[in-house]
This record gives structure tokens, sequence and C-alpha cells, in this order.
């Protein structure tokens, strides 16, 4: 049972650091279409 529950939040971690990846792509890359649109 201890076993299953480390493996679970094994797989918690992994899901949210890639979750955690995405989000700080996603606002670089918007941060950069904003500085683009308003340096015209």
């Amino acid at each position: 049972m201890k076993d299953k529950m480390i493996a679970w939040r094994k797989k918690l971690v992994a899901q949210y650091n890639r979750l955690w990846q995405y989000a700080k792509d996603y606002a670089r890359k918007c941060r950069l279409v904003y500085k683009r649109m308003y340096s015209i």
C-alpha cells in the first residue's frame, strides 16, 4: 500500500513539473507577443 502511495506521489509530481514548464513557456511567449505589439 505504501509503495502505491509513493508511486502515485511521484506521478503527481512529474505531472506538476510538466505543467509548470508548460506554463512558464506560455508566459514567455505571451510576454514576447505583448512586447512586439507595443513596440510598434
